[in-house]
C-alpha cells in the first residue's frame, strides 16, 4: 500500500499530460484551418493562380505534420519512461 499515492499521482500526471496535449493539439489544428482558409479565400485578392497556392499549402501542411511526427516521438519516449519505471514500481 506503500506505493499507491505514487502510483495514483502518476497516472493523474499522465492523465493531465495527455489531456494538455490534446488541447494543444486541438488549438493548433484550428489555427492551421484558419489560416489556410485566409489563404485560399485570398487568392480572389491577389489573383494568384490557385494551383499555386494549393501546392503552397501543401507543402505547408506537410511541414507541419513532420514538425508534429517529431513531438509525437517525443512524447511517445517519454511514455516509454514513465512506463518503464511505472512497472519498475509495481
Amino acid at each position: 500500500m506503500g506505493g499507491w499515492p505514487t502510483r495514483v499521482s502518476s497516472a493523474i500526471s499522465i492523465s493531465q499530460t495527455a489531456h494538455a496535449v490534446r488541447i494543444a493539439a486541438s488549438a493548433r489544428s484550428a489555427a492551421a484551418m484558419a489560416t489556410e482558409v485566409r489563404q485560399v479565400l485570398g487568392v480572389r485578392d491577389t489573383g494568384e493562380a490557385p494551383c499555386q497556392v494549393v501546392t503552397e499549402l501543401i507543402d505547408w501542411r506537410h511541414s507541419e505534420v513532420r514538425v508534429r511526427v517529431a513531438e509525437l516521438k517525443v512524447l511517445e519516449r517519454q511514455l516509454d519512461e514513465l512506463r518503464t519505471r511505472a512497472a519498475r514500481r509495481s
